[in-house]
């Protein structure tokens, strides 16, 4: 059992050492897969302003094809016209395999309903990275006349390679998009507006519904009084110009209330629930007599329906939602603002 030359190596060759064998036999192609997968990810990245991810894999696979013919001739002691001509052969095939690769990313994303966000991104980069790469290492071999198995298996590298990297850039570019959408306001990330029949029934589901506790109407297609809308923002405007989500005004004459809610507020699920909230709680301070306790205090009613808002965002828990941590924390902030 202690014997020192029980794992030694009869052949007189380690795995280390058959390695570094193969890579000597092998360098030009991996070094044309490795440039194939580095220009696939830089152009993944570079087009991640186009609409269109079958778009961007076309332009990536093309791009990777493109190098990775022409270096793998060039490494073989090609002309400058037989690397440019390999080139554009690689380009072709890259082309053709990164939009195959493209709609199969984009029916995966579809299927796992995961086409935007950062999975998204992550399946579309792998995608076609995969693709740029298995065409860069296919081309290139065969450009340098290595067999049909031998320019496969170099393909099928190139593809391991270019799928983990293109899906980490992907996911990269997904998540700073993502996060500069949150930063700039642009929140659009549910769908359309709502119109006050849709509204009405989604707000239901909270336990908030007209003509119940002191509520009387719920709209989204009606401006506040005293109010202003803003069209480009779909954000109701107080008179000291704040734009608000929602607007919480009693009758003096009924001594019910109406619940307005802006159009914006209306596009993303999780923050219509939340002003929902927020606007209800005052409707119930009214109904219950609380605001009447308090002398109409402003800064008392907003602090609870505020506290209201933040308890639902906090019954979520959605720690890994950038879109919750921005709503919540904004809400936070505003509370916050009237401790102190």
């Amino acid at each position: 059992m202690n014997n020192p030359l029980s794992f030694t190596d009869p052949s007189g060759y380690s795995w280390f050492s058959r390695a570094c064998s193969w890579v000597g036999k092998n360098w030009r192609p991996i070094v044309t897969t490795v440039v194939a997968v580095a220009v696939g990810v830089v152009v993944t990245v570079a087009t991640a302003g186009i609409g269109s991810p079958v778009a961007i894999a076309m332009i990536s696979g093309a791009a990777a094809g493109f190098a990775g013919g022409v270096t793998g001739t060039a490494l073989n002691g090609g002309s400058f016209s037989q690397c440019l001509g390999a080139g554009i052969q690689g380009a072709v095939i890259g082309g053709f395999a990164g939009f195959a690769g493209g709609a199969a990313g984009v029916g995966a994303a579809w299927a796992l309903n995961a086409a935007t966000g950062i999975s998204g991104g992550i399946i579309g980069g792998a995608v076609a990275g995969a693709a740029g790469g298995f065409a860069g290492g296919f081309v290139g071999s065969a450009m340098m006349g290595q067999s049909f198995n031998e320019s496969l298996q170099m393909g099928l590298y190139g593809a391991i390679a270019g799928g983990v990297i293109g899906g980490i850039a992907g996911g990269y570019e997904a998540y700073k998009s993502e996060h500069a959408r949150v930063a700039d306001g642009n929140l659009d990330l549910m769908g359309t507006e709502m119109n006050d029949k849709q509204l009405i029934n989604h707000a239901k589901a909270l336990g908030i519904e007209p003509g119940q506790n002191g509520l009387n109407e719920l709209s989204t297609e009606n401006v506040p009084r005293g109010y202003t809308f803003n069209e480009s923002t779909r954000l109701y405007v107080d008179p000291e110009g704040n734009s608000v989500y929602g607007v919480t005004q009693r009758s003096f004459w009924t001594g019910k209330a109406n619940i307005y809610i802006s159009p914006y507020a209306t596009r993303n699920e999780m923050l219509l629930n939340a002003t929902l909230i927020h606007e209800n709680a005052h409707v119930l301070q009214y109904y219950t007599g609380v605001a009447k306790a308090w002398g109409y205090d402003k800064t008392l009613m907003e602090r609870n329906a505020l506290v209201h808002e933040l308890n639902y965002y906090n019954g979520l828990n959605r720690t890994n939602s950038l879109l919750w941590r921005y709503f919540r924390d904004n809400t936070l902030k505003h509370l916050l603002k009237l401790n102190y």
